[in-house]
């Protein structure tokens, strides 16, 4: 049985059911990443990144997973668009503690949507969020579910561009969380 499954190169934009179908009852660790190595010449921009067909397909696999406690989409060019989308599967999601989308396209928008998954009753204990387009408004939406969220022990936002003004502008500053 399956526990963990990284995909390094996923090329095509499948329905995610079929793999979630085949190990739903014992995945617990997922790490997809669309796109293409050593393409050279034949490069064609529409075989790298996630689309929001794909995402789409996520979220509802998502919806149907009880096991799965990480999962990685790093590198795969979500926007806000889909950041929304994933977020609205973390509502009632009781599985994933560790959540990684570093090296996206996740501006203020989506941040804002994933920040209200942040509450006190979220499960997500380690959120890396580096190197995103993260700026002060989606900054003040993470300080603001962090005063109610006692789960959360590990907040990555290296290589955003928050800036100064929302620990200045707000009552809330960015510490350390212990772990």
């Amino acid at each position: 049985m399956i526990r963990s499954l990284s995909v390094k190169q996923l090329p095509s934009h499948l329905d995610l059911s079929i793999i979630f179908n085949a190990t739903a009852s014992h995945l617990t660790s997922l790490s997809l990443n669309y796109g293409m190595k050593n393409v050279e010449m034949d490069y064609d921009r529409s075989l790298f990144g996630m689309k929001l067909s794909d995402c789409r397909s996520l979220a509802k696999a998502l919806e149907q997973t009880e096991t799965l406690t990480h999962l990685s989409l790093s590198s795969n060019l979500l926007d806000d668009d889909m950041a929304c989308m994933l977020a609205s599967c973390f509502v009632d999601n009781i599985s994933v503690i560790h959540l990684y989308l570093s090296d996206n396209r996740i501006a203020d928008r989506g941040i804002r949507a994933l920040a209200k998954v942040l509450d006190a009753s979220s499960v997500i204990c380690y959120l890396d969020l580096y190197d995103n387009q993260i700026a002060t408004e989606g900054g003040r939406a993470l300080a603001k579910a962090l005063r109610s969220n006692v789960g959360l022990l590990s907040l990555n936002l290296r290589l955003n561009r928050i800036g100064d003004e929302v620990s200045t502008n707000s009552s809330i500053s960015f510490l350390p969380l212990n772990g």
